[in-house]
């Protein structure tokens, strides 16, 4: 408790005294804030992916806010596209971690079921399969919902300004 208090003072103080300006941060830095997230979210859950795609999403509000703030909302399908890759890329990346991580341990099919009560024996092909197919869904979610924030963040900004 005393953490979330410190971190709450930090904040305050760093807003109210310093006043930064989120959009003027250097990409590497919000590159490194996305990294951790998904870092955090991966350990938060206990390597269950699926929690990953929520830092693709506030990635795309971001990286939108900053091209409407920078006044580059012009020519944006590259930026959209580059944007909603990257948390693609990442995503597969952490699917990756989350297959190795259940594929050693050979009482995961056993934890599975049993935490599911499936009414099955879950081999492991099966496993394997759910894997890849979950994996791949996954990438792709988290490439379009990138790609659908991004867009409808670029045009309620378009629509605010007429």
């Amino acid at each position: 408790m005393s953490g979330l208090c410190l971190g709450i003072i930090i904040d305050l103080l760093l807003r109210y005294l310093y006043k930064p300006d989120v959009y003027k941060i250097p990409v590497y830095l919000t590159i490194l804030v996305y990294l951790f997230y998904n870092a955090w979210a991966f350990s938060s859950f206990m390597g269950v992916p699926v929690f990953n795609l929520v830092p693709g999403v506030f990635a795309g509000f971001y990286r939108a806010r900053r091209m409407i703030y920078e006044q580059r909302t012009q020519d944006c399908k590259s930026e959209i596209q580059r944007v909603s890759i990257f948390t693609a890329v990442i995503t597969g990346i952490v699917c990756l971690f989350s297959a190795t991580i259940a594929l050693i341990s050979k009482s995961t099919p056993d934890d599975l079921e049993g935490m599911l009560r499936l009414p099955f024996d879950l081999t492991m092909p099966m496993l394997i399969g759910i894997i890849v197919i979950g994996g791949l869904f996954l990438i792709l979610a988290q490439y379009f919902l990138t790609r659908i924030v991004m867009q409808q963040t670029l045009k309620s900004a378009a629509g605010q300004s007429d």
